[in-house]
């Protein structure tokens, strides 16, 4: 276990081996990738038997836009989501939160792992009154909030199609060789879903690193 700090006035990371997001649960979300690859390759094998004509031009449009639509479904965030609710809320956070990826700068995740899936980790960011949380399968991330000298977005690009909501990249020195935090919400099926969820995720943490408020929080 590495530990980046032992003050609560400063952020500290922890990381541990994988215990739910191991080799088998990878696969198992790559595999929701077939989602969109089987339309795309049924229509495809439609429209080659058929005379040309618009109907050859119109389906495989629709059927990209059909997979387009769910893009988040074919990411694996069923499966993702249903393994960020068995790891549950940090401790004296608020209630609710975002089921989300990790990604770190450097990052933490090398090899086929990395091929497969862009994620360092998968868990639930939440917020305590003067920090956020990261309660993930393998790390353990508190950032108090008067550290964090930045938040932006970011295109996740190709990945993607440029289309997915954007992630959200956070600066917070002071967790080991760790310069960036990326986080990337995880709970959409749909493409509205997610950039709906992006946007909420990027506000949240943009007010509370201001220190303000945020009305209307669901």
């Amino acid at each position: 276990m590495n530990k980046a700090a032992s003050s609560e006035g400063e952020p500290r990371i922890e990381i541990t081996p994988p215990r739910l997001l191991g080799p088998g649960a990878v696969l198992a979300v790559s595999a929701y990738g077939l989602v969109l690859v089987v339309p795309v390759f049924i229509s495809m094998l439609a429209v080659s038997v058929m005379r040309l004509g618009w109907p050859t031009f119109a389906i495989p449009a629709a059927t990209l836009a059909a997979v387009t639509f769910f893009l988040p479904l074919g990411f694996g965030n069923p499966h993702v989501a249903k393994l960020v609710r068995a790891l549950g809320p940090a401790p004296g956070a608020e209630p609710g939160g975002w089921a989300v990826q990790l990604t770190c700068t450097p990052r933490l995740r090398a090899g086929l792992r990395a091929l497969l899936d862009d994620a360092d980790d998968v868990g639930l960011l939440c917020f305590e009154p003067t920090a956020l949380v990261f309660r993930g399968d393998s790390v353990q991330l508190r950032v108090p909030l008067e550290s964090i000298q930045e938040v932006r977005r970011r295109n996740i690009g190709w990945r993607g199609l440029f289309v997915y909501g954007h992630r959200t990249v956070v600066v917070a020195p002071g967790l080991q060789n760790i310069t960036r935090l990326e986080f990337s919400e995880r709970c959409s099926w749909s493409l509205p879903g997610s950039r709906k969820a992006s946007r909420q995720l990027y506000e949240r943490l943009r007010q509370a690193a201001l220190a303000q408020p945020v009305d209307g929080e669901t």
